[in-house]
This record gives C-alpha cells, sequence and structure tokens, in this order.
C-alpha cells in the first residue's frame, strides 16, 4: 500500500514536472536544461533583462518573455548545511532560494535551485531544474552577487 502510493507519487511529481516544462517559453528552458554552470544562466537571464528594457534593483529582476512574467528572487531561508553561510541565533543554517519563476497568468510559481533542504537536494542532485512551490517565504533579500556565489560553489562540489 505505501509503495503504490510513493509510485503515485512519483508519478504526480514527474507528470507535473512534465506539464511546467512544456509552459516555460524553449530558450529559457533549454538553457536550464543544458546548463554546466551558474554564471551562464545569469548570462542569459542578464541578456533577456537587459533587452526587455527594465532596469534591476539589487534583490529582484523582473521580466516578460511570451506572456510570461520572470520575477528572480534572491532570498535567504533556512536550508541545506552543505551551504556556507551565516548560522542564526539557533543554530540553523540560513540559505538561498535562488531562481524563482513566476507564472502571473496562472498565480502560481516555479521554484529553481530552491533554498530548503529537500528540494535543494531535489532540484540540483535529480536535475530536476523545475520545483514546483506556491507564492511563500520569499521575504528577506541578499546581494545578487553573493547568492551565485553561494549556489555556484554548492553545485560545485556535488
Amino acid at each position: 500500500m505505501a509503495e503504490r502510493k510513493t509510485t503515485e507519487k512519483k508519478e504526480g511529481e514527474n507528470k507535473r514536472l512534465e506539464e511546467i516544462q512544456k509552459k516555460a517559453p524553449s530558450l529559457f528552458n533549454n538553457a536550464l536544461l543544458k546548463l554546466s554552470n551558474i554564471s551562464e544562466l545569469k548570462d542569459v537571464l542578464t541578456r533577456d533583462f537587459l533587452e526587455s528594457g527594465l532596469k534591476p534593483d539589487n534583490n529582484r529582476v523582473q521580466f516578460d518573455r511570451n506572456g510570461y512574467k520572470y520575477v528572480v528572487i534572491l532570498s535567504r531561508q533556512v536550508t541545506d548545511e552543505r551551504l556556507d553561510v551565516d548560522k542564526t541565533k539557533d543554530g540553523v543554517s540560513e540559505g538561498i532560494t535562488l531562481w524563482l519563476i513566476y507564472d502571473e497568468k496562472h498565480d502560481e510559481s516555479c521554484r529553481l535551485f530552491s533554498g530548503s533542504r529537500g528540494n535543494l537536494d531535489h532540484a540540483v542532485v535529480s536535475h530536476k531544474v523545475f520545483d514546483w512551490n506556491g507564492k511563500k517565504e520569499h521575504t528577506q533579500f541578499v546581494n545578487t552577487q553573493e547568492a551565485l556565489d553561494k549556489t555556484s560553489e554548492f553545485i560545485s562540489s556535488l
């Protein structure tokens, strides 16, 4: 019984992943799936963002492509102890939610390289770059370069 539930859950997650990937514009999707280095993704995002004519601030980057509103959010959250970041007063490691792609049409979001322990492992180690999640937990922002550096270091260590 438990095994069947696990299988059904996994199949449901895979189906949802496929649906998300179909929704994503092909340029962005391909850049993520073929990504060998975080700086390449940063370059793609920066180029597309600059072409959109919008101006970024230190915390958020937003641009529209093919009717989708992309929001790149950089955030500290409780996360995997393997991330080399400052400890909170409770001794819990903090980490980074790096790429949040927000689908404005459906009021849902799709996280990449999530900041939480399970989601970060799932997204990076299994190469399932799209991790479905609702809008939440994105409050305390960090510097863009710091987030990129920390995430790049973590991915390189795998």
